[in-house]
């Protein structure tokens, strides 16, 4: 009998449904993982980092994107619950707690990265993100710059505010004021950025140097300086969080801090998988990654702008 079902499965082409059949053992073996914007070259290369550790360890990702929204967040989450996923690593939309609380009180094991939520409720992997803007504003301050501006997301999360307290630390160090007028706050979204650089070069047209806090952020400012006709490194330096492909053969290349991006998700992968495992017990752990700067042709000495 067991020969006939095979012969005719072969048959008909049925393929196993791995995640239905595992829902009567309770262990799908499938992961949820929920980043804010897949078209941000970060967040794809952290996805491929965590499938990768997924799939050596025999388990599926099942992939959503939520474009920083909430309201699609909420509804990946309940997909991948239905779903029965054994746990979720996400880039959570919102600064609040309470849906991975949820998630946690529904005995899910659940790793944030990038960005933390509040209260620590889960593990988390992030980068050392003051310690990388301290580095990029000082270099710029050691080129002569002292009027630096920053374009920078959401501080209401550890990777904007990190990087805005590196840039202010860096000032003081250097004893250079902080000027709140310098700072251009923003979303993630190129045509945002775009349009806070062109206002803050056009108000503060003594600024020589400005540093742009993710890749996406430094895709509109630089469309910015383009349209303002300003020449890298000629008439204004450039500085980037992040280290895209793109940014090393642009022209000129950019002076970047670069993320280890795979490593950030590989990192994930490893810590959701000991906690659903056991190796991992106790309370949230969360993983700070260094950066590494990367000086390249978009940072020159200080120069009067046209």
């Amino acid at each position: 009998m067991r020969t006939l079902v095979i012969e005719t499965a072969d048959r008909l082409g049925y393929v196993p449904n791995n995640i239905a059949r595992s829902l009567r053992a309770q262990a799908t073996g499938a992961v949820g993982v929920l980043i804010s914007d897949l078209a941000n070259p970060f967040y794809a290369e952290v996805a491929n980092g965590i499938e990768q550790v997924l799939r050596t360890r025999g388990y599926q990702m099942l992939l959503a994107d939520s474009d920083g929204l909430a309201d699609a967040e909420a509804a990946a989450l309940r997909t991948f619950q239905a779903m029965r996923v054994e746990g979720v690593i996400l880039t959570p939309a919102t600064p609040s707690s309470d849906l991975v609380a949820s998630l946690v009180r529904g005995g899910l094991a659940v790793v944030e990265v990038d960005r933390l939520s509040n209260d620590s409720l889960c593990d988390g992997v992030v980068v050392e993100n003051e310690a990388g803007a301290y580095q990029a504003t000082r270099h710029l301050l050691e080129l002569g710059h002292q009027r630096v501006g920053l374009i920078v997301g959401e501080t209401t999360y550890i990777t904007g505010a990190g990087r805005l307290e590196g840039y202010v630390r860096a000032l003081s160090d250097a004893g250079v004021r902080f000027d709140e007028e310098l700072v251009a706050y923003t979303s993630f979204h190129s045509v945002d950025a775009q349009a806070v650089a062109r206002d803050l070069l056009k108000a503060h047209r003594d600024v020589t140097a400005l540093f742009a806090t993710n890749t996406v952020l430094a895709q509109g400012a630089l469309r910015a300086t383009l349209e303002a006709r300003l020449k890298i490194p000629r008439d204004l330096s450039f500085v980037a969080f992040d280290d895209s492909d793109w940014m090393s053969f642009s022209s000129p290349p950019i002076t970047t801090v670069a993320q280890p991006t795979l490593s950030i998700g590989r990192e994930a992968a490893t810590l959701m998988l000991d906690r659903l495992s056991g190796d991992l017990l106790g309370p949230p752990v969360v993983r700070e990654l260094p950066t590494r700067f990367v000086r390249r042709e978009s940072t020159g000495p200080v120069r009067k702008r046209p």
